[in-house]
């Protein structure tokens, strides 16, 4: 895991005291917002096994105290056993994403700009008063 960081962690071997109860649930959230991040269809024997959680109603808990805490948006299918995504919040931004959200965000401004400039001439065509 993601939920399984702590003492018995692979990367930070044993160095690592165990995690309480809400640090596990908080990081478990994380990883849930890291699956949402990547599709937009998350199955749940996939959140299960991130998360290492075997109980469906103990994943769809995770799920739910996920959206309340505005990590993520979506619906949860019991039939299909998935969650749908609809919104997930930003984790950390890796220094090679800089450059395409900037390129974005320009963009973004530009077609403000431009929204805010037809705005203006349509209000100033129709105050402008016939002589």
């Amino acid at each position: 895991m993601t939920a399984r960081a702590g003492a018995d962690h692979p990367i930070f071997g044993t160095a690592l005291p165990p995690l309480t109860p809400p640090q596990k649930t908080k990081l478990r959230q994380l990883s849930l917002v890291s699956l949402a991040r990547k599709a937009s269809v998350v199955p749940y024997d996939a959140i299960g096994e991130a998360l290492e959680v075997t109980e469906q109603r103990d994943l769809e808990d995770l799920v739910i105290e996920t959206v309340y805490a505005g990590l993520v948006a979506g619906k949860m299918d019991q039939m299909a056993r998935e969650f749908k995504v609809s919104r997930a919040s930003g984790r950390d931004v890796k220094p090679d994403d800089v450059g395409a959200m900037a390129d974005a965000l320009t963009a973004w401004a530009d077609r403000a700009d431009a929204v805010a400039e037809q705005l203006e001439a349509v209000s100033y065509t129709h105050l402008t008063l016939p002589t």
